[in-house]
């Protein structure tokens, strides 16, 4: 009988490598999220409703109102960030597709849900469950969609979670490739040991990691 483990192995290693693109993409979502409203024209006008928008109930009437008010912030904010599915409404008739939730990906919907859920946290009664109900009228999305949505969010426990997590940094993060052995800095990938970027041709940096494991032993 032949031993599978190599090619299990080299399996396993494929899925890291895959779950790589998959956390990298995610670390510049992080970064780059909602930039745009930190200049014009949306950092005025976002300056002036936030406020407002705390003090009302999400999908309200009054919330809706302040909405129309914003809109050129809002078309601005949707037509650059495209964890809002506005940002596809352009693209719903090309695409061919039922809405824009079905022109958006994975990355997309995680982004949109981890801003949901911090949107919450700004309103004086913010709810993700409601959010999640009222936003399915709201772009349509499928049962099978939402019943996603609503299982992250119990995995996470952001049904009761007020306050936002601990904040990882970025620049502390070691990321460990299972090839090499070395690690190397979240934002060049350059080898630890010579400070050059790796030359073995398997390699990806797969385990994200505050600190290498000699730091940790102790």
């Amino acid at each position: 009988m032949q031993d599978q483990r190599p090619k299990t192995r080299e399996h396993i290693y494929q899925v890291k490598s895959l779950l790589t693109d998959v956390v990298s993409e995610l670390v510049v979502r992080a970064k780059s999220h909602d930039q745009s409203k930190l200049e014009s024209p949306e950092r005025e006008i976002f300056d002036e409703y936030t406020p407002k928008l705390k003090e009302t109930t999400y999908g309200s009437d009054e919330y809706k109102g302040y909405l129309k008010e914003m809109k050129v912030a809002l078309d601005h904010h949707y037509a650059n960030n495209r964890h809002h599915p506005e940002y596809f409404t352009p693209l719903v008739a090309h695409l061919n597709v039922i809405n824009e939730t079905f022109a958006m990906n994975l990355i997309d919907i995680i982004e949109m849900l981890c801003d949901w859920k911090a949107a919450t946290m700004r309103h004086d009664d913010g709810d993700i469950l409601k959010s999640i109900e009222i936003n399915q009228k709201r772009f349509g999305y499928s049962d099978e969609l939402k019943a996603i949505m609503l299982n992250t969010v119990e995995a996470f426990d952001w049904n009761t979670r007020t306050t936002g997590g601990g904040m990882m940094e970025f620049d502390e993060i070691r990321l460990e490739c299972p090839w090499c052995v070395w690690y190397s800095a979240a934002d060049d990938y350059l080898c630890e040991a010579t400070n050059d970027p790796c030359t073995e041709p398997n390699c990806a940096p797969l385990f994200w990691r505050r600190t290498p494991p000699e730091e940790e032993e102790g």
